[in-house]
């Protein structure tokens, strides 16, 4: 009975934890679609010196530290492409 009663309560605990992991497989999914809709419109709209990528040049920026690939405000969006207009 004990023994039964262990069992059911692993199975439960891992059944939690697997529709934890898929539903953070799921925001991973999401947010690397999110993040490659955002690199082909950064790469669309001005072609890049010798090909770099995106890291390539935020690296290059003056006054920022590359943290990822994918810039979250105005500024660090600007120093990759200055040409680009505010409300962006």
């Amino acid at each position: 009975m004990k023994d039964e009663f262990l069992r059911n309560d692993n199975t439960r605990k891992l059944e939690v934890k697997v529709n934890q992991l898929e539903e953070k497989v799921s925001r991973l999914e999401t947010t690397l679609k999110e993040q490659e809709v955002l690199r082909t419109l950064l790469q669309s709209q001005r072609p890049f010196d010798s090909q770099q990528s995106v890291l390539d040049n935020f690296e290059k920026t003056d006054g920022l530290t590359a943290r990822s690939a994918v810039q979250r405000t105005c500024r660090e969006i600007r120093a990759v492409d200055p040409s680009l207009k505010n409300g962006v």
